[in-house]
């Protein structure tokens, strides 16, 4: 029931973007299909959109991560710290942060991995309060698993292990690259999780 619950509030959100987009012109078409080659229009394009996805209320549902992909730390709140239950995150920590810098697992992408601190101005040596050792989503949220506990309602420096994001952004990108070719004339291979799992353990 929840799950079709959010499914129906998904669909209610793109229908609401649509009819932005109709209002200024423009189609869903717009998004996949119109080539934008000058940078300004580029910029005045993504401004628009994010305007039009903020009204269709679907902004709510992207990650910090999604939204800076290049994001290398923030000062975050923690909105809830719990024990996991999980079997393979024993002894760990399930944590919500009031934005997801982590990626979340997902997508044929494996979850971001970072570092918390404390969040002063201190000059000497921060120490590390703990360690992002993975995350996943739980609906609209992502939860970040900790290998210790975090304070609720306490704000912490967190800052991201990027070389191994940028390794999975281009690993993700080339994987799609490549299917896009594969799953054609005259190669006709499935490459569902296929390209994902072989790349992995070679630059990982």
């Amino acid at each position: 029931e929840q799950a079709l619950k959010v499914k129906i509030d998904v669909q209610a959100a793109h229908t609401a973007f649509d009819r932005e987009l109709a209002q200024d012109g423009w189609s869903s078409m717009f998004l996949t299909k119109f080539h934008i080659s000058s940078l300004q229009n580029r910029v005045i394009f993504s401004e628009r959109i994010n305007e039009l996805m903020l009204k269709a209320s679907l902004q709510k549902m992207v990650f910090l991560c999604q939204k800076d992909s290049y994001l290398k730390q923030s000062t975050l709140k923690v909105l809830s710290c719990q024990p996991s239950k999980q079997k393979k995150f024993k002894n760990a920590f399930e944590v919500e942060f009031s934005e997801a810098l982590i990626f979340p697992e997902g997508g044929g992408q494996p979850a971001d991995h970072g570092t918390v601190y404390e969040n002063t101005t201190d000059s000497k040596e921060i120490p590390i309060v703990s360690k992002i050792i993975n995350s996943y989503r739980a609906g609209e949220k992502a939860i970040a698993i900790s290998d210790k506990p975090l304070a609720e309602n306490h704000e912490y420096k967190l800052i991201l292990d990027y070389e191994r994001r940028f390794d999975h952004m281009q690993q993700h990108t080339g994987q799609h690259l490549i299917s896009a070719i594969a799953e054609k004339e005259p190669f006709n291979l499935p490459t569902t999780l296929v390209m994902y799992w072989v790349c992995t353990p070679v630059l990982s």
